[in-house]
């Protein structure tokens, strides 16, 4: 089959052997090498000329010997500088894989005469099998790709292949929306690129009115946001139980960000515009489950898309059609804020669960749902008892018996009790555990209530200088102000009428007091503060929750009855 690229105006390749590099094997005839550059010449005639673009491929047999693969020429994109490199696991030196062998890369393009600029590759990875080579203008990296796309280049006996890459930016992985009706012409970022993100990024209808401000409609979908994770953890059971709202649960919050007006009304008689024009704006979850479940519940899909017709709620019958994607993630935001870690580096993500369904008290020794198997002690004042979900065998709770939500160490009568508790407590964690102790209360009322408690957890000897390093960094990050307390006044007089977190590191006869108070600030103590804090010392994360630690109730009789039995001996110990 003739070449339709030969004529007059093309010397056909001739070698001294006789044989040539054409697919037909003939002494005389077009090389393929030569028919690749006329094809590049081809493909670069602009679209519309009066020369007709034809296509060209030798065919091998199975019996051919030439080394040159069948590839289907590729689509050249006139603007393109960059070329994709792959094969680099060949070497099994490891050399070209790493960030030591770029430079040899580089050296080998430039050695070829190519006009190589640069040599990346995906960023954060020790190795890659491939690699992308920039090149200063389109026309320097076409003669590349048209002497090597086929052949390959040979780098420290390591055969490379040679194509183009995606886009200038290829190590910034992005997938298509294979739903997208605008034929794919724009880039979503799927949520398998979206770990570290929180952010959603709207757009809104084609067809949705000018008119409306685009704050407001911020201000709707976040609601509806928020609306729509609460139904989402709400009991389907008929139990009626209670509802866990955003306003309660942090975890549940979603934050606006809508682009300011990129222009104006005018002056002169002339009609406004609205506030904000943007079509789009970007909707904070606090955390990527939250933006991952609201995506799944009005898209159908975790990668987002076009609402659904049956989205639920939906506020206004003009956002159908509104489209709902992955953002990029901001740094130091929500994922941020709801890392745990310790002062030696160690790091976890808070975890948040659904508020439990109990209408009364836990904590009230006349309350049905107060669950006596738990309890070691009762008192005049107070009594102790084992949590559920227990840190440590030894973790206690000083709870006093008449239900309050006023600090329990702002009671005088109820604090000196806890003081002798708290002596006893340590010797007993000192002798049976051989730990010290780390007290802490956040007397902070909560919606549906809240009874007062201390709770008294055995830590690791000598950790209290880690437990108040952890304890300083974190409130730190979430803005919470705690100070040493290093008056001897008393409690009354620090905190007034202020809700309050208190910490206590007691260790021999050294103890260190810590507090923080809520007035005047806006920072929000999470309710499992004082537990993330060992969680993260003792480099346990499931420690952070304690409906991460539930044991069965014989488990926890057990364990009850193991401490009362022990502590009883420390107090016989004593007399």
């Amino acid at each position: 089959l003739p070449c339709p690229y030969t004529d007059a105006t093309y010397q056909k390749d001739k070698t001294a052997t006789g044989t040539n590099n054409s697919s037909n094997g003939n002494a005389t005839g077009l090389s393929e090498a030569s028919a690749r550059r006329i094809l590049a010449e081809q493909r670069a005639i602009p679209s519309g000329s009066s020369v007709a673009a034809q296509r060209w491929a030798t065919k091998k047999g199975p019996n051919n010997n030439n080394n040159h693969k069948n590839t289907e020429p590729e689509e050249i994109d006139p603007e393109n500088k960059t070329l994709f490199v792959h094969g680099l696991h060949k070497d099994v030196t490891g050399l070209l894989q790493s960030s030591r062998g770029d430079a040899t890369l580089l050296q080998a393009f430039q050695q070829a005469s190519y006009e190589a600029l640069q040599i990346r590759k995906p960023p954060n990875a020790p190795t890659s099998s491939f690699c992308f080579c920039d090149f200063p203008t389109h026309q320097a990296a076409l003669a590349c790709w048209t002497d090597l796309h086929a052949s390959g280049l040979s780098v420290s006996g390591v055969q490379l292949e040679i194509k183009w890459a995606s886009h200038n930016n290829s190590n910034k992985r992005k997938r298509v929306d294979p739903h997208d009706p605008e034929g794919g012409k724009r880039t979503r970022l799927m949520e398998a690129d979206a770990r570290d993100s929180s952010t959603v990024y709207y757009k809104l209808p084609p067809d949705f009115s000018n008119t409306v401000d685009r704050e407001v409609i911020g201000e709707v979908l976040r609601l509806w946001m928020e609306r729509t994770l609460e139904d989402a953890l709400a009991p389907d059971d008929g139990s009626g139980g209670e509802r866990v709202t955003a306003a309660a649960e942090p975890a549940l919050r979603v934050q606006k960000n809508v682009p300011e007006s990129n222009g104006g009304g005018g002056g002169g008689g002339e009609e406004s515009a609205p506030v904000h024009e943007a079509n789009y704006g970007f909707l904070e979850f606090a955390s990527h489950a939250a933006a991952s479940m609201a995506l799944a519940t009005l898209t159908g899909s975790t990668d987002g898309g076009i609402l659904l017709p049956d989205a639920p709620q939906l506020p206004q019958p003009d956002l159908l059609g509104m489209r709902l994607h992955w953002g990029h993630g901001k740094k130091n935001d929500n994922h941020e804020r709801n890392l745990i870690e310790d002062a030696s580096g160690f790091k976890f993500e808070r975890k948040h669960f659904p508020a439990d369904a109990r209408q009364d008290c836990w904590f009230c020794l006349a309350s049905s749902s107060c669950e006596r198997h738990l309890i070691t002690g009762v008192y005049d004042k107070c009594y102790a008892a084992m949590p559920k979900g227990p840190v440590h065998p030894g973790h206690m709770l000083l709870i006093p018996v008449q239900h309050t939500d006023q600090g329990a160490l702002l009671d005088v009568q109820v604090s000196e009790e806890m003081e002798a508790l708290k002596t006893k407590l340590l010797r007993h964690a000192s002798t049976q555990y051989e730990s010290d102790l780390f007290i802490f209360e956040r007397a902070i009322p909560t919606k549906g209530g809240y009874h007062t408690h201390v709770q008294c957890i055995p830590v690791p000897q000598q950790s209290g200088i880690k437990v108040q390093a952890t304890m300083l960094a974190q409130a730190r990050k979430l803005g919470i102000d705690i100070r040493e307390i290093t008056s001897d006044l008393a409690m009354t007089a620090l905190v007034g009428n202020d809700g309050y977190f208190y910490a206590e590191i007691m260790s021999g006869r050294n103890k260190k007091r810590f507090l923080h108070k809520t007035s005047g600030g806006k920072a929000v103590v999470p309710l499992q503060f004082g537990r993330e804090i060992l969680a993260a010392v003792l480099g346990k994360p499931e420690l952070a929750h304690w409906k991460s630690c539930v044991a069965s109730q014989e488990e926890e009789t057990k364990v009850a009855a193991e401490f009362r039995e022990s502590f009883a001996k420390v107090l016989e110990g004593e007399t």
